[in-house]
């Protein structure tokens, strides 16, 4: 009985111990996307600077 117990505790320790994992990989998908999209905006802006300071020094 004491040794079914354990069993059982183990398992679920390494179950949970999994859905924390997963949790943790999706938050950290989730971040690198927020991550990605912020760098976007950024280029994007940068890029519409120059390209502005670009058409000025042309006019």
């Amino acid at each position: 009985a004491v040794i079914k117990s354990l069993f059982y505790f183990t398992f679920n320790v390494k179950k949970f111990h999994g859905k924390r994992q997963s949790i943790k990989e999706k938050r950290s998908v989730s971040n690198s996307k927020l991550r990605i999209y912020r760098e976007s905006i950024i280029v994007k802006n940068f890029l519409y600077r120059s390209y502005r300071t670009f058409s000025q020094l042309n006019f």
